[in-house]
């Protein structure tokens, strides 16, 4: 065995032992459900589903059971224990048989480029490469590979009786009350309430859906795209330019997928960025100011962790969001700006009501040369000046009121009639930061959420608070109203 040769091998052990699993995170599953299969009309077609079980409801004689809910799953074979994952090995090829079957294609001996076979036969790739013996195909002569060219043919592919089955998402054996939704508007679509591999065929056969089935791809599960279908989210996978697995490269895939971890998700963001603003002044105030311009940069990071939000929840029934941005000049005017907030939701009291918690804090430099614009959660009620240092608690709870689903025709649509009790305390110091004085608050606030066009979700309400303390701008010390929008109704 020569040079060449040992370091080919020891290429292809370091891949074998190295990147040939996952990292066990990726492939938890999903809370409280299982992954099932559902067969169609041949034994080689069976159809992944994430299998839900649903709480208990608690009613005056005991509770009541609930039936479980079958969704759509793409999380392939990575979610099934009984799958052995071997990464090496790609997927298993899911529609081979059914290209085969189909017979109208062949074979090709290897990569028909130059590029392919470059690619192929260097041994500095071998450890990137996946163990596949898998030939290329290509269509015969004179014949079509396409699934729009079976639909037209009125042909019922397997891959249209797997997407007709997947699509349904097993509501045939749903309870009519599971099956209840609000009309809305279908915007012209024509879904009917049960997806055929017949209706599968004509709509991809009407070029109104695509089916994207290539025959050099038999491991991917069908899945249509069209406006008379789920939607569809894509994620996209690619190798890095620095180096990369096999491994990293599939969890980048999985992850996104998975990492909600049942009830839960997070999110962390860190930025930064730069700023150049730069003032032109017109006239007189042209030969005096001229041309002035600053720059700053703007460092943040953000984040969160909270339960997934139900359709009847105001917010998270737990969680906590956090924000922070430090703002600096690099001009010759020098400038310093620090805010952030901390926010905590925790369940009510009654079923869908919230305790909101909350803590903000800004604060500048003293020079008050360069001052950023203030971005700081004022007590309610009160104008808000900004300061050299302010910080702020917050109590907030929010509960339901009403329900009234209802809408004026295509226009508006009123969903829900929500109501706050809150609580706000600040702080507010002097310039140089050794006075301070509160500025204290509570009241009540009341919310309309609603779509206006049946889209687009508008918010609005009104607010009466109690002023605690005199405002720091007016002296004004009592009740106020405002409605929320945010536009006052009453003028000092």
């Amino acid at each position: 065995m020569n040079a060449t040769d040992k370091q080919l091998q020891k290429n292809i052990d370091q891949f074998l032992n190295e990147t040939a699993s996952l990292d066990p995170e990726a492939l938890k599953s999903f809370a409280k459900s299982k992954k099932v299969y559902v067969t169609g009309s041949r034994p080689d077609l069976k159809v992944p589903f994430r299998e839900i079980s649903l709480s208990d409801t608690p009613s005056s004689f005991g509770a009541e059971k609930n039936p479980p809910v079958m969704v759509y799953d793409t999380s392939g074979p990575y979610t099934d224990p009984n799958y052995k994952i071997d990464i090496r090995n790609g997927l298993p090829s899911l529609r081979a048989k059914w290209i085969d079957e189909r017979n109208d294609t062949e074979f090709l001996d290897g990569p028909t480029s130059l590029y392919g076979h470059e690619r192929k036969t260097n041994p500095e790739l071998t450890k990137m490469r996946f163990n596949l013996l898998r030939q290329p195909r290509r269509a015969k002569a004179g014949k079509n590979v396409s699934q729009m060219h079976y639909a037209k043919q009125g042909i019922v592919t397997p891959e249209m009786e797997y997407i007709a089955i997947r699509e349904n998402q097993r509501r045939e054996g749903m309870s009519a009350f599971l099956q209840t939704q609000h009309p809305g508007h279908d915007f012209n679509a024509a879904i009917p309430k049960l997806i055929t591999p017949e209706f599968v065929r004509d709509e991809v056969a009407r070029g109104r859906a695509i089916i994207p089935a290539n025959i050099n791809h038999p491991e991917t599960e069908p899945m249509i795209i069209g406006r008379n279908f789920l939607v569809k989210i894509n994620a996209n996978i690619g190798n890095s330019a620095l180096g990369s697995s096999i491994s990293e490269e599939v969890e980048k895939m999985v992850l996104p997928l998975t990492d909600t971890r049942g009830r839960y998700f997070r999110q962390l963001y860190l930025s930064s960025h730069y700023v150049l603003r730069s003032d032109f002044f017109k006239g007189f105030d042209r030969d005096t100011f001229g041309i002035r311009s600053i720059q700053h940069f703007v460092h943040g990071l953000s984040g969160s962790f909270q339960a997934n939000t139900a359709m009847q929840h105001i917010f998270p029934r737990l969680g906590l969001t956090y924000a922070t941005a430090f703002r600096h000049s690099i001009a010759a005017i020098p400038g310093v700006q620090f805010n952030g907030q901390f926010k905590i939701y925790l369940p009510g009291i009654l079923q869908h009501h919230h305790l909101v918690t909350g803590f903000y804090w800004q604060e500048r430099d003293t020079l008050a040369r360069l001052a950023f614009g203030n971005r700081f959660p004022y007590s309610r009620g009160f104008v808000g000046r900004y300061f050299s240092r302010m910080w702020r608690t917050s109590l907030d709870y929010h509960f339901p009121i009403w329900h009234p689903d209802w809408g004026f025709a295509n226009l508006a649509y009123l969903s829900r009639i929500r109501a706050a009790l809150f609580y706000d305390y600040t702080r507010v110091y002097s310039t140089n930061k050794q006075v301070s004085v509160p500025q204290r608050s509570a009241g009540a606030e009341i919310y309309f959420d609603t779509k206006w066009w049946n889209q687009h979700p508008v918010n609005f309400g009104f607010r009466v608070s109690k002023l605690l303390d005199r405002d720091q701008f007016d002296g004004f010390k009592g009740w106020f109203m405002e409605f929320i929008w945010p536009v006052s109704l009453t003028s000092r």
